[in-house]
């Protein structure tokens, strides 16, 4: 990183907080470091039950004597950043996982000012006072206690992708029509309609530029009529993408018969819960007296960076729990992470250094002084206990973010993990990049999720060398270790090894995971294509079940079929996205496949456009054959989609590009074959 220089500013954050520095290594500095705990208290107490985020917040809101001072080579150091919950807000989003009746819990944590929004089996979602974080941990009936962080995967117009997976086609020539009618799609995504909350705030505002809003995608019909918003983002005045209305302008496209419902999740109990209400019948409501919309299927794109990666979550649970029990379709953005193979490492055999790293007598101590560390190179013919990262300056006027978990071989749930990991950025050289105030993880919680993450945002355009360190704090050496790059433009220099970028909820096995291809890159568009090109980043599957989604261990490891199949992405939308990279598309030989004059900067890329491309297709699917089950439904779409990638099911594109018009006639004639009518009367 010798090339850092006074345009930019490279800033990084831990799971505790956020630092800003600028010019120089040497010259990178905390904007604020509050007090850190040793790996002895971070294990005491009820500093065990917290995660790092809201262990920060308990420092920030807590008397700074009343932690001791730790070693600051292998500790994080308390950072805030308006990206993270800070001490000067008065509630924090937190995820509690109860040891027994949730019920008894939500009660003594509503004394302390708790504001529920969601329960979920032993899970309440919620809004806890910063300033009680500590007393809520000391209950006895909590097991742990979490701050979740949220990402997506990214009328007057219409979706190309529409066209490039035939359903378009099936809608023109079916007979009798099929358009999704009598069927609800339920989007899970940040928001809906903040950007029309945000004009009504700003009615008297003259200098207020009105934002494109759900009420001008009905009057130009890129929405239907009615969209059911059964809970919307808390805090739309300050943020909130609206997202989930680009992906129902894309379902409409698709599916302009259906309805549409919406829900926008703060923690992940809340996810669990809204799955089960847009699920929930027409006329009913959930014990929160949220409506239910009779959601026949659910489609989302939103995740968790705490999900797990080698077990199903609560999230999982509650997808599972709907299909299996309510008969629903489940679509979920398989991510964005490839990086074209190079957004993950894995290390089935991993070998700690049987000595742990030294303190030095003078000087800048290294970091994870005492720690055992891991050698990346998988083939063990080198020591090598530093892997490189590139970092990409791709946003020369803004801020570049990065995002990166270490997972290994123990629960993520149930017990927790019983051994403590450190995951630290360094430069080039593995050296610190500030002497006083180490970028690590902190050790990770014994008990809590075998999980330890670290980020980087910097501004720029030119790209960031660095690396990452993992040291074993204490417990048993974990027999498999994998890095997600979870966010930002970034991948491994070294190491690159292929493997599995999906984790979260996407892997749940009744979940069909969508990966993306351009839609301009697909035959229907370029008819010397002989099949659809996968987009880059989409995310890989191949990762490994160790542990059923209570924590216990699984008889024997089982990997998920993911991703199910790959849908388009990169398609028009009246607000949201970037610059189509197809600007050639505006004089496409096929019209269908033409960029809109006037939208040419509202291009939704990613697995987020995806997913909705492909519960859409399945709204008509069901409604032309009502009698179908999910796994009818699903085997439908697998069994016709066009091969990508390697030859035969991988774990790159699944099963290829969906068709929508050879879906139809697989699901049919599977249904003949069980002896099912295919347009008897079904209720869905």
């Amino acid at each position: 990183m010798s090339h850092v220089n006074s345009r930019l500013v490279l800033a990084l954050w831990s799971a505790l907080g956020v630092v800003t520095a600028a010019n120089a290594q040497q010259d990178l500095s905390p904007t604020h470091v509050g007090p850190a705990v040793s790996t002895s208290e971070r294990a005491s107490g009820t500093n065990a039950k917290l995660d790092s985020k809201l262990l920060r917040l308990k420092q920030e809101v807590s008397p700074a004597s009343s932690f001791s001072a730790p070693s600051p080579s292998s500790t994080a150091q308390s950072r805030s950043s308006a990206s993270t919950p800070v001490a000067t807000q008065d509630f924090v989003n937190v995820d509690v996982v109860s040891k027994g009746d949730p019920g008894a819990l939500r009660k003594q944590l509503e004394a302390l000012g708790f504001k529920t929004e969601a329960v979920f089996r032993n899970n309440i979602g919620g809004r806890l006072p910063v300033s009680k974080i500590d007393q809520a941990a000391a209950l006895d009936g909590v097991l742990r206690i979490s701050a979740p962080e949220v990402h997506t995967n990214a009328g007057d117009v219409r979706s190309q992708g529409d066209s490039s997976q035939h359903s378009k086609l099936l809608r023109d020539t079916y007979v009798p029509k099929v358009d999704g009618k009598g069927l609800t799609v339920g989007v899970i995504s940040d928001s809906f309609n903040c950007s029309g909350q945000r004009n009504t705030a700003n009615k008297n505002n003259v200098s207020w530029s009105h934002e494109r809003s759900m009420e001008d995608d009905i009057k130009s019909d890129d929405l239907p009529a009615s969209p059911q918003i059964v809970k919307e983002e808390g805090d739309c005045i300050n943020s909130g993408t609206d997202e989930g209305r680009a992906m129902a302008q894309i379902i409409h496209d698709v599916a302009p018969g259906a309805k549409i419902a919406f829900y926008a999740p703060s923690t992940q109990t809340d996810f669990a819960q809204g799955i089960r209400t847009l699920a929930l019948p027409v006329g009913q409501k959930d014990s929160f007296g949220r409506d239910g919309a009779g959601a026949q299927i659910i489609v989302d794109d939103l995740g968790f960076f705490d999900e797990p990666l080698f077990q199903e979550g609560i999230i999982g649970d509650a997808i599972n729990e709907t299909v299996t029990q309510d008969g629903a379709a489940y679509f979920s953005a398989a991510g964005n992470g490839a990086k074209g193979g190079r957004g993950a490492y894995d290390n089935s055999r991993p070998a700690f250094s049987p000595t742990a790293v030294a303190r030095v007598r003078s000087g800048t101590q290294p970091l994870n002084v005492g720690e055992r560390l891991l050698n990346f190179d998988v083939s063990g013919n080198s020591t090598t206990v530093n892997i490189p990262v590139n970092l990409q300056g791709v946003n020369p006027g803004g801020v570049n973010s990065f995002t990166v978990s270490a997972y290994w071989d123990q629960p993520a749930t149930g017990p927790g993990s019983a051994s403590s990991l450190n995951l630290c950025i360094g430069d080039q050289n593995g050296k610190t990049l500030n002497p006083t105030a180490p970028y690590c993880s902190g050790p990770s919680g014994v008990g809590q999720p075998a999980q330890a993450r670290v980020g980087v945002s910097y501004t720029g355009n030119q790209n960031l060398g660095i690396t990452l360190r993992l040291g074993l704090v204490q417990g048993t050496a974990p027999g498999r270790v994998h890095l997600i790059i979870q966010n930002g433009f970034a991948t491994f220099s070294r190491f690159g090894t292929d493997s599995g970028t999906i984790y979260g909820h996407p892997l749940a096995d009744h979940a069909a995971a969508v990966g993306a291809a351009d839609y301009f890159s697909t035959p229907y568009c370029q008819p010397t294509l002989r099949t659809a090109l996968l987009e880059d980043f989409s995310s890989y599957g191949g990762t490994p079940f160790l542990f059923n989604s209570d924590g216990t261990p699984l008889a024997a490891a089982r990997t998920p079929a993911k991703p199910e199949f790959v849908a388009p992405d990169g398609t028009t939308t009246t607000f949201f996205g970037s610059d189509s990279r197809n600007r050639a598309g505006t004089r496409a030989a096929v019209a269908d496949c033409s960029q809109i004059p006037g939208y040419l900067s509202y291009n939704f890329y990613g697995t987020s456009a995806a997913a909705p491309h492909a519960a859409a297709v399945a709204a008509l699917l069901w409604q032309a054959a009502p009698t179908a089950k999910t796994d009818d439904l699903y085997g439908a779409l697998k069994d016709s989609a066009l091969d990508m990638d390697d030859p035969g099911v991988d774990y790159k594109s699944g099963h290829g590009f969906i068709q929508a018009d050879q879906a139809l006639a697989t699901l049919q004639e599977a249904l003949k074959r069980k002896g099912v009518s295919v347009r008897k009367a079904a209720s869905r």
